[in-house]
């Protein structure tokens, strides 16, 4: 019989009057009642057998199986011993054996021939007759939505003087600060029917609008091939401050500043909505700043003040609940501290200053933070090498902090969108993180090992804690408790 959804192979049991169903996909030979069928283990397409699919995978899908779910063979029945080929069958019928299944000799018996019997199948299978055909009833598992991919479907970019049916929250309260624009609309009448506005005309008048934000204390070095980090949504210039810092620190918008001097240098993250362009990026640019706004910690990248330019932007709301319109900017800048080392990775490949010392610490201060983000009911999501940033500190050190929060996931945050996430989906978030924060601490003290400057630092805690992220049980920030090397680090 065919390797295919409801017809598993079948060879013959010797000297029994009976067959074996045999699973070729978690390799395990089961005896059952002549003919009885077992569903097999769903595999996606060009997926080989033996494999978990990518259903099973993303959702920890699990299905019945030869191996997970067998029936009781009839009583009695004993394993057989010997090798025949039982006697061929009228083609009519499917046969039932009920010959003396203990015999084990070498010569088969004649079968007798019964009405088949009713089994019950687990799994969501219906109950099928032995002998016939069963048909499945088995449906695929829903296809599993992120919560950024499920927040994207309740919004749209609303059309050019639309009026919100909610009110809008006050970004003016919130450190964010807008510089006007000329006129974003252009067309026939007069930009009463206006123009698809796209990205590069967008970029240039970004260019020509950074003398208007230079004059706020943010000097942004921005235009083509000056880009210092680029991600999905956005590109990362350097800035540096200028004299005028200083008065904007003294109004609500600069709160966050108090600490910047003239002079000193900042990122600015900037992200353009274009009229083309799908609203999922502007939503991963509202999580970012509300997570950013949320989390205090050192190791976490810090929100100092977003630049909106330009014309506004409003995202309806589709879901016809009471979640409101969400406001935004067609341009905007997230001014955050400038990390001088880099990322983790370029950090690792260009100064190569990753020691034992350094791999202790930044585990510990990293563990921190993300055990810090997850007691405050957030999970990062998107955590990797590349998002982890590195900056001198006093004494000629070194520290790591966490950023780019888009695609991070705080069921207090989504809520206010209008998007539910159980508690049971906000937990996998957070076995996510673990997982690829174990990723990090292995690549760390793997590169770590060869380094000249290391002074003979103890990584066996570092191990320790890779080895327990897998199947960590407790809160990460209570399992760090243990580790004296690294609570130090830990704040």
């Amino acid at each position: 019989m065919s390797d295919t959804y409801g017809n598993q192979p079948q060879t013959p049991l010797p000297g029994t009057g009976r067959w074996v169903q045999t699973s070729q996909h978690t390799g395990v030979v089961t005896t059952q009642p002549t003919r009885a069928w077992l569903p097999p283990t769903p595999t996606t397409p060009s997926t080989p057998a033996g494999h978990l699919g990518v259903g099973q995978q993303l959702f920890s899908y699990t299905s019945p199986s030869v191996g997970s779910a067998r029936l009781s063979p009839t009583p009695g029945a004993q394993t057989p011993v010997s090798a025949v080929t039982p006697t061929s069958l009228p083609s009519d019928r499917h046969p039932s054996w009920t010959g003396s299944e203990s015999d084990t000799s070498t010569t088969p018996s004649l079968p007798h021939y019964r009405r088949p019997r009713r089994v019950a199948l687990p799994g969501g299978v219906a109950p099928v007759m032995t002998g016939q055909h069963p048909v499945p009833v088995w449906a695929a598992p829903t296809q599993y939505l992120p919560p950024i991919n499920r927040l994207d479907r309740l919004y749209d970019m609303a059309p050019r003087g639309y009026e919100p049916t909610h009110a809008l929250p006050d970004r003016s309260l919130s450190g964010e600060v807008h510089v006007s624009s000329g006129d974003e609309y252009s067309g026939w009448l007069g930009g009463l029917v206006p123009t698809r506005t796209g990205m590069a005309a967008l970029r240039a008048k970004t260019e020509r609008d950074v003398a208007k934000v230079r004059e706020l204390g943010f000097d942004i070095h921005v235009g083509t091939g000056r880009e210092i980090g680029e991600g999905m949504f956005s590109q990362v210039f350097s800035g540096t401050y200028t004299a005028q810092i200083s008065e904007f620190q003294s109004t609500r918008q600069g709160k966050r500043l108090t600490h910047v001097q003239p002079g000193q240098k900042f990122a600015a993250k900037y992200a353009q909505l274009a009229s083309d362009v799908n609203p999922l990026e502007y939503m991963c640019h509202i999580i970012e700043k509300a997570v950013m706004k949320a989390l205090s910690h050192p190791n976490i990248m810090a929100y100092r003040v977003v630049i909106n330019i330009g014309h506004r932007v409003i995202l309806r709301n589709l879901a016809g609940n009471q979640s409101p319109d969400h406001m935004g900017y067609r341009r905007v800048f997230l001014i955050m501290d400038f990390a001088d080392h880099g990322h983790l990775l370029y950090f690792v490949d260009q100064h190569r200053k990753l020691t034992d010392q350094l791999t202790v610490r930044f585990t510990g201060e990293l563990g921190s933070a993300l055990g810090y983000m997850h007691a405050n009911g957030v999970a990062h999501s998107d955590l990797h090498y590349k998002n982890i940033l590195v900056f001198s500190a006093p004494g000629g050190q070194y520290t790591a902090k966490l950023t780019d929060f888009g695609l991070s996931v705080s069921p207090a945050i989504y809520g206010q969108l209008g998007v539910t996430v159980p508690q049971s989906e906000f937990n996998q978030k957070v076995r996510g993180d673990l997982i690829e924060f174990r990723s990090v601490v292995d690549f760390m003290a793997f590169t770590c090992r060869n380094n000249r400057g290391n002074v003979g630092a103890d990584l066996s805690q570092v191990e320790s804690l890779s080895n327990e992220l897998f199947t960590l049980q407790v809160p990460l920030l209570d399992a760090l408790k243990k580790y004296s090397h690294l609570n130090p680090y830990c704040i």
